[in-house]
């Protein structure tokens, strides 16, 4: 079944949500939310522009260690198994080169071993255009599924790690049958709350802006629920620094130490050390800096 109720299996393929920050130079992390990217080399990752009101991403490679592509992994690799599926998608690069693209079915921890969907490829020009590929999923009877299982489909610049350049990616679709049909454009919000699944960044950009309510375990140890929306399973938890948050209980406590823990698909728990609390004396988590941010990622 389709994750977003809608046809295309790809969310964000407009790259429309980028809550990790629009420019990016590091290898193997998510940029445009749900997508990351893979290589070795030294390369910068941009928001840019497709058409005056549609975004896309773009990639510069400028070193030949390692092939470079753009990937997202589809959760649940059950996924279209046994069925034709057809992604689209408009690209371009500065140069003509070749377009490969490509997919796996991976079972997850504990899982089956992973299965190559084999590789497609056809020219990309310096032109905006429209390519297709389909694919004949297989099928997974008789597989063991494990934990995090997914599919996940990946396009790549050039035709091996010699490419340098930049590409261009935008409305990108992946589909049940055998034709390419129209981009889905979904609303922003629809958008932003498919990909919060996945993951999510609590940063109010205000100070004093309150985070969440708790209360004093002992005079220097607040603890803190932080709420967000469910995400697809346990998520990692991260934050900017400790010293950007406080602690207030009729007057602003500043915080030295943070500690997370437990955290489940809704909530976790917010540790904080600080000073001059009365035990079991109700509070708030606050932010004593505009830079501060939490991070909850379950992504794949």
């Amino acid at each position: 079944s389709l994750k977003s109720g809608r046809k295309n299996l790809i969310i964000n393929g407009g790259f429309d949500v980028w809550q990790r920050g629009t420019s990016f130079s590091a290898s193997g992390e998510h940029g445009a939310d749900r997508w990351w990217w893979s290589t070795a080399d030294t390369i910068s990752v941009n928001k840019t522009t497709f058409t005056e009101q549609q975004n896309a991403i773009s990639i510069a490679k400028s070193t030949t260690t390692d092939p470079c592509y753009l990937a997202q992994s589809v959760e649940d690799v059950r996924t279209a198994a046994g069925k034709n599926v057809t992604i689209s998608f408009y690209a371009k690069a500065d140069a003509s080169t070749t377009l490969k693209v490509w997919g796996y079915q991976i079972f997850g921890s504990g899982g089956s071993s992973t299965v190559l969907i084999p590789v497609q490829t056809d020219t990309l020009t310096t032109t905006w255009t429209k390519y297709s590929f389909t694919f004949a999923l297989p099928s997974v009877e008789g597989k063991t599924i494990g934990t995090n299982s997914n599919l996940r489909m990946s396009i790549q610049y050039g035709a091996d790690n010699t490419w340098t350049g930049t590409g261009y990616l935008a409305n990108v679709q992946l589909e049940l049958g055998s034709v390419a049909t129209d981009f889905e454009h979904r609303s922003y919000g629809e958008e932003l709350a498919l990909c919060q699944r996945y993951f999510e960044i609590i940063k109010p950009n205000v100070l004093y802006s309150p985070i969440s309510l708790g209360f004093a375990r002992t005079t220097t140890n607040a603890r803190c629920d932080v709420a967000y929306t469910e995400k697809r399973g346990s998520p990692t938890i991260s934050y900017s620094n400790a010293t950007h948050f406080g602690i207030y209980n009729g007057a602003n406590r500043t915080v030295s130490a943070v500690s997370t823990g437990v955290p489940n698909s809704r909530v976790c728990q917010f540790d904080c050390t600080t000073s001059s609390l009365t035990a079991k004396e109700c509070l708030r988590l606050m932010v004593l800096n505009v830079d501060a941010s939490i991070s909850i990622d379950a992504e794949l």
